[in-house]
């Protein structure tokens, strides 16, 4: 997939790291995450591919990356020591995928000719699709389901997803906030 903004070009690949995060210590994310960057080394960069956070990553993984990058690449008197996470925060960076999914979705029902007031939508995954919901339901779009690894939520009345979010970040699954949606595991 080749992404356009300005005179820029950059190719976007996926890949990744068979392991359970929430089951690992922050250093251990650490050493992981600055082995893969090492391992990658010759098909990252500014003129190759550019990773960028998915399912499990955040802020800190792109700023080891950038850290153990900048390392392998950069002379010691271009590069900044020290450097934290928010160091390579972008404004707006964490929610622009979620404000892609709303404009693709926006243009699409606008193509088709249908209103958005009351459109219903399953969100695949809360934590990546966290953002994409709640612009969503400010939009009037109403979130009718959420499908997690674990099982998944139905409520053809619409999800309250402050509350399910909440409950999720609290609770570590969805499972189990039968408030606001029933579950509907394997469907």
């Amino acid at each position: 997939m080749e992404v356009r903004g300005g005179e820029y070009s950059v190719w976007r690949a996926k890949g990744g790291v068979i392991c359970d995060p929430k089951n690992m210590s922050q250093g251990e994310l650490e050493r992981m995450t600055r082995r893969y960057t090492s391992e990658l080394i010759d098909f990252i960069g500014p003129e190759k591919d550019v990773p960028a956070p998915d399912v499990n990553t955040n802020e800190q993984t792109m700023a080891w990356i950038m850290d153990t990058y900048s390392m392998h690449w950069v002379t010691r008197d271009e590069r900044s020591d020290g450097e934290t996470a928010d160091d390579w925060r972008f404004a707006g960076r964490v929610q622009a995928t979620g404000r892609g999914v709303l404009v693709v979705c926006d243009e699409s029902l606008r193509y088709l000719k249908m209103p958005i007031d009351g459109c219903r939508v399953v969100i695949q995954d809360l934590e990546c699709g966290i953002d994409a919901a709640l612009l969503m339901v400010e939009h009037g779009y109403k979130i009718v389901g959420v499908a997690e690894k674990d099982g998944g939520l139905v409520n053809a009345n619409g999800i309250d997803i402050h509350q399910l979010n909440e409950y999720k970040y609290r609770n570590g699954s969805i499972l189990g906030s039968r408030r606001e949606a029933t579950r509907a595991k394997g469907d």
